[in-house]
């Protein structure tokens, strides 16, 4: 009786205690590494995998697949409670960068991307091209009074905080995030329904680098960030329970835009625009 209760006999501490558990809910199929040692996959449909009966302890749990980077936490386990990761992204290791357009500008001084109209814009002070980011067609050219602002002002939501007053609201509207020159803070909108749980006005420092951080946009789950540090482009979750997860996944040179709906960001290198897909 006392093991369909959940309880099992932890032979460190010599008694019987309460199990928990874990749920993990990846967005690729991986093998599952409890401490190093292959405890299964995720399920065929859902990539998600659960674990039972596990004694209050604090365990290293990875996930892993080919051509993918690893995921991994140290995740403390508690007496009677499940433990849930709900929104993991495994990227590949190599993502793949095509060339979808370029300019024929020398000298550029100002490279912007209007998100809302599809656009990128260059411009060498004189003259301003527009490149479609869907086709890579080039626009008629226009006046460089005509720039927008980097990547088209996101939404921005103006609060009263110990922090700044202008935070960039997630796509769910649910949180908002604000770095300075070495980090990145997010700040709970409303409670949140899912772990990890928040509370409105919640505020977290998510990480912090030395390098200086040039941009932050939101991903489009809303559980992770892409940061410009200093030319590199990272992949970066906000869940900091067990550490956080962050990927290397390109070489950024100037400005950049991530696009939800194509899951897609966008960038130059040199005078080519290039496009590098998120999703297979």
């Amino acid at each position: 009786m006392i093991f369909a209760l959940g309880y099992k006999y932890d032979f460190v501490n010599n008694v019987f205690v309460k199990t928990g558990s874990i749920q993990i809910k990846a967005n690729k199929s991986a093998d599952v590494y409890l401490n190093d040692e292959l405890i299964g996959k995720t399920s065929f449909l859902g990539n998600s995998f659960s674990q039972t009966r596990l004694l209050p302890r604090t365990y290293n749990f990875r996930l892993q697949g080919l051509g993918y980077f690893n995921w991994e936490k140290n995740i403390d386990i508690m007496a009677g409670y499940l433990v849930e990761y709900p929104v993991v992204v495994l990227l590949p290791t190599e993502l793949m960068e095509e060339i979808i357009g370029s300019t024929s500008l020398a000298n550029t001084k100002t490279i912007r991307f209007d998100k809302s109209n599809g656009l990128a814009l260059i411009s060498n002070g004189l003259i301003t091209e527009s490149i479609r980011l869907s086709t890579g067609q080039k626009l008629p050219t226009a006046s460089p009074r005509s720039t927008p602002t980097a990547h088209s002002s996101p939404t921005v939501v103006v609060l009263s905080s110990h922090l700044e007053d202008n935070l960039i609201e997630s796509p769910d509207g649910q949180k908002a995030l604000w770095f300075n020159e070495h980090e990145i803070w997010i700040k709970w909108l409303s409670d949140s329904d899912y772990q990890p749980y928040r509370k409105k006005n919640n505020v977290e420092l998510i990480t912090r680098f030395a390098n200086d951080i040039k941009d932050v946009q939101w991903y489009r789950d809303s559980s992770h960030v892409l940061a410009n540090v200093s030319g590199i482009l990272k992949f970066i979750e906000i869940d900091t329970r067990g550490g956080i997860n962050s990927y290397d996944v390109a070489i950024v040179n100037d400005e950049f835009l991530y696009d939800s709906e194509s899951d897609s960001i966008y960038k130059f290198e040199g005078s080519e625009l290039m496009r590098i897909k998120l999703k297979e």
